[in-house]
């Protein structure tokens, strides 16, 4: 029995080693750096870019000229960047994903962090 439950943490070490997140943590705060203490504008409406819901494809999460602040957060399967408005109090602030992406949309050699970027200079320009 103690055999049988050896081979399984193994087995699960094994699999939980050949997975990594979508972008490294280390990238991840790099990116968040970035976004800290910047406030960004959103340049068009912005709907919700992964839902469930049937409003997702008139729902407007933000409105044009939002000023917003954003945060990176990522899993083994995906990366997104969630954003809410400026006067909301960040540790009371109700974020919303405006970038969400799988693994499994990516380009096999894409650089997922280039890939962000761009989907967010669509939405977001940084206040000048």
């Amino acid at each position: 029995m103690a055999t049988m439950h050896r081979s399984v943490l193994i087995v699960l070490l094994l699999i939980s080693a050949c997975t990594s997140a979508v972008i490294p943590k280390e990238k991840v705060r790099q990116l968040n750096r970035e976004f800290e203490g910047r406030t960004y504008i959103a340049i068009v409406d912005i709907k919700p870019e992964f839902s469930d819901s049937s409003d997702a494809k008139t729902e407007i999460i933000f409105h044009k000229n939002d000023r917003l602040r954003l945060v990176a957060e990522n899993g083994e399967e995906w990366i997104r960047v969630k954003a809410h408005i400026v006067s909301d109090r960040p540790e009371q602030a109700i974020g919303r994903a405006i970038v969400f992406i799988l693994r499994d949309d990516l380009k096999k050699d894409a650089d997922p962090l280039s890939e962000v970027r761009a989907r967010l200079d669509k939405l977001v320009s940084v206040k000048r």
